[in-house]
C-alpha cells in the first residue's frame, strides 16, 4: 500500500497513547480525507501542516479520558475548505475558540464540548450556514451568549440545528433559550 493512495487513517476505540502529530503522519497529507480517532488516548498538540491536508472532510480527534491533546487550535486549520466534521471533544484545547472557523463554510458538525476553552463563543462560528450540530459545554472559562448568535435570529435559521448543547443549565454561564440540551 503506497502512502499516496491513502484517504482514511482511523484508529477508534484502542488503548494505545497516541501522540497525534505521529498518528497524523500515518497518512498521506494530500489525499487524506478522513482522521478518525475517536475515544482515543491522545497526546500533543494539533500540528500547524493540518492546513496542509486539503481534500479532509472529516477530523475526529476525541479523546477517552481527561487531558488529551492541549495547545490552540492552531489557524491553519481554517484552510480546510471541505472539511464538514470537526470533533476535538475531551481534550484539553485552552485559549479561544478561534473566529476563523467561521471560514468553514462546508462545516456540518462542531464539537468542541470539555475542553478548556476561554472567552466568549464566537458569532462567526454560531451563524455557519450549514452547521447542523454545535456542542460546546464543559468548557469551565467559555462565556458569551448564543441568544443573540442564533435564537433570536429573525430568519428562522435557528431552527436549522439537529443538537445544539452548551453550558446553559444550573450555572447559565452561556444563555441559550433554543439549546437541545443544556448542562
Amino acid at each position: 500500500l503506497r502512502t499516496s493512495t491513502v484517504q482514511q487513517n482511523e484508529a477508534d476505540n484502542n488503548d494505545f497513547v497516541w501522540i497525534v502529530e505521529n498518528f497524523l503522519r500515518a497518512g498521506s497529507r494530500k489525499n487524506l480525507q478522513s482522521i478518525q480517532c475517536s475515544n482515543c488516548r491522545l497526546r500533543g498538540s494539533l500540528p500547524t501542516y493540518i492546513g496542509d491536508m486539503s481534500q479532509l472532510r472529516y477530523l475526529h480527534l476525541t479523546n477517552r479520558v481527561d487531558e488529551g491533546l492541549t495547545g490552540m487550535i492552531p489557524p491553519e486549520l481554517n484552510a480546510l475548505e471541505f472539511l464538514e466534521e470537526l470533533h476535538l471533544s475531551r481534550n484539553s484545547f485552552s485559549n479561544k475558540i478561534p473566529t476563523g472557523l467561521g471560514q468553514l463554510t462546508a462545516l456540518t458538525q462542531l464539537r468542541l464540548d470539555d475542553n478548556n476553552f476561554t472567552g466568549t463563543i464566537p458569532a462567526e462560528v454560531a451563524t455557519l450556514a450549514s452547521l447542523k450540530v454545535l456542542e460546546l459545554q464543559n468548557n469551565p472559562s467559555l462565556g458569551g451568549e448564543l441568544n443573540s448568535a442564533i435564537c433570536d435570529l429573525t430568519d428562522g435559521s435557528a431552527f436549522r440545528f439537529v443538537y445544539l448543547s452548551a453550558d446553559c443549565g444550573a450555572n447559565d454561564r452561556v444563555p441559550c433559550s433554543c439549546c437541545t440540551e443544556c448542562f
